[in-house]
């Protein structure tokens, strides 16, 4: 998907979604906060080995596609 077709607005974002970071086919995850004020989502990314189980990571909406 184009990185133009894709940019996301918080409007379209809500806890729970699965999302997939852009560039980035492997790493998906699930939104498990919106934060409006500073224009950011924090995802909870699905493990890539035992090791890295539930890592958050802070993004903002341009960097996500919305998974099927």
């Amino acid at each position: 998907m184009d990185r133009t077709k894709s940019s996301l607005g918080l409007h379209m974002l809500s806890v729970g979604r699965r999302v997939r970071v852009c560039d980035r086919r492997q790493i998906c995850g699930e939104i498990v906060r919106v934060m409006p004020m500073t224009g950011r989502v924090i995802v909870r990314l699905d493990p890539l080995h035992p090791k890295r189980r539930g890592t958050l990571r802070s993004l903002r909406p341009v960097q996500l596609v919305i998974s099927p």
